[in-house]
């Protein structure tokens, strides 16, 4: 799995994907949404895109990315792949 993060909007994530290098065969791109629910009103975590060869590759590598960030369902809208 390949990583590229940082200050990122779709538009930019889809932008980085179409002129970069293939790095897998999938590419998803992870974000988080502040909630209100708990006093968050800006992103906790940094979006984020990754690759990988397989779907399985892709959900360890969201999965770790929920876990790393201390994300809930309020905060983690669903990936994009």
């Amino acid at each position: 799995m390949k990583r590229m993060s940082g200050n990122m909007t779709l538009h930019k994530a889809l932008k980085a994907v179409a002129s970069t290098k293939p790095r897998g065969r999938y590419w998803v791109f992870l974000y988080s949404v502040p909630n209100p629910d708990f006093g968050q009103y800006a992103p906790v975590a940094e979006p984020e895109i990754t690759w990988a060869n397989t779907f399985a590759g892709l959900r360890d590598h969201v999965a770790a990315y929920i876990e790393e960030n201390d994300l809930g369902g309020g905060n983690c809208p669903g990936a994009i792949i």
